[in-house]
């Protein structure tokens, strides 16, 4: 079974305790690719934690382009699977706020799209990643207004609800 040791009481949720964990564990190389990973159900059930804990685990893995299952054969680390670093978890900072940064992708929208979607022809629009083409986005004219909102309104437009 996988060295996986969670800690309930963290602000991190469980999920991605156990993304972070099985990233780390393919990095260091005590997971390899086509080493077989545990069904979600048994990882679980090991762990202590709902089934959904572990699949959105996986989902993340698997988007990450690091794991692959298999209905029928099971879930797999994948050949030249690249290795994402792992980001601080969005935890407080000492302002009390979030810590921003760590919630940036460490790739580019279309870097990822193509890594996850290759069979994609070139030419083909896809619109399952609901992802508008950025040459027909106003990024000036937003970027002005936001700019005014910001000026005027200041810290307290960043804020949810009413005030």
């Amino acid at each position: 079974m996988l060295p996986l040791h969670l800690q309930p009481e963290s602000h991190v949720p469980l999920y991605i305790q156990i993304r972070d964990q099985m990233r780390a564990l393919v990095h260091s190389g005590e997971l390899r690719a086509g080493d077989r990973i545990p069904a979600s159900r048994e990882l679980a059930t090991h762990l202590g934690v709902h089934r959904t804990t572990v699949a959105n685990a996986y989902a993340e893995l698997e988007s990450e382009g690091l794991i692959q299952g298999h209905v029928g054969r099971g879930t797999f680390i994948l050949a030249n699977s690249k290795i994402v670093t792992t980001m601080p978890s969005p935890s407080a900072s000492r302002n009390g706020g979030v810590r921003w940064e760590s919630l940036f992708a460490d790739e580019r929208g279309e870097e990822a799209l193509s890594r996850l979607l290759p069979d994609v022809p070139g030419k083909a629009i896809s619109f399952a990643t609901a992802m508008p083409a950025g040459e027909f986005f106003p990024v000036e004219e937003f970027k002005t207004c936001c700019n005014a909102a910001l000026h005027r309104e200041g810290g307290k437009i960043l804020q949810l609800g009413a005030s």
